[in-house]
């Protein structure tokens, strides 16, 4: 809005420098038309007719163009509010799709906004969580076929800490899985 205030005032300023310039070469006419109509009384007329004319002409071109540029500041300040808004509506969903996918809820599909600024991002998440979903199936299924084996069996990390125990293990000693998991 500052842009469009600004350029306006450079315009009306430039048009009336511009105009004063056209005025003083009226008002030599004017003055020479001024002698003239000393010697014939029609020309008074004219002249007095000539003179509100230049005079209301230019004062309504500086406010003309003073409004128009308002207007206009106005129209390109409501555009770029609107192109904001939908920006923001694509990000505030793409931030409630990756809160979702964070919380692991994986079923729902990212949802395209259509907003060409933030489609690469939506395109990332998408990914990521079909990424998720089949390593969370992978995970899924990995911790069902432990608990399936009646065996006790530990995961451990290559530091020695328990990573993953399935539900035998878990009975022998006489805690939860998830009791296990880090000791």
């Amino acid at each position: 809005l500052a842009v469009g205030a600004l350029l306006t005032t450079a315009v009306a300023v430039v048009t009336h420098t511009s105009e004063t310039a056209e005025r003083e070469e009226l008002r030599a006419i004017e003055h020479q038309l001024q002698a003239a109509s000393a010697l014939d009384p029609r020309l008074a007329a004219a002249h007095d007719r000539l003179q509100h004319v230049v005079e209301r002409r230019y004062d309504e071109r500086t406010v003309n163009i003073v409004v128009a540029g308002t207007l206009l500041t106005l129209m390109a300040g409501l555009v770029v509010l609107l192109l904001m808004m939908r920006i923001d509506r694509a990000l505030i969903s793409l931030m409630n799709n990756a809160r979702s996918i964070g919380s692991g809820s994986y079923a729902e599909p990212v949802s395209v906004s259509g907003v060409a600024e933030v489609a690469a991002l939506e395109r990332s998440i998408e990914q990521m969580r079909q990424a998720l979903t089949t390593t969370t199936i992978s995970r899924d299924y990995l911790d069902d076929v432990l608990n399936g084996i009646s065996d006790a069996v530990l995961v451990m990390t290559p530091d020695g800490r328990v990573r993953t125990a399935n539900a035998a293990a878990a009975g022998l000693f006489g805690v939860s899985d998830h009791e296990l998991i880090g000791v």
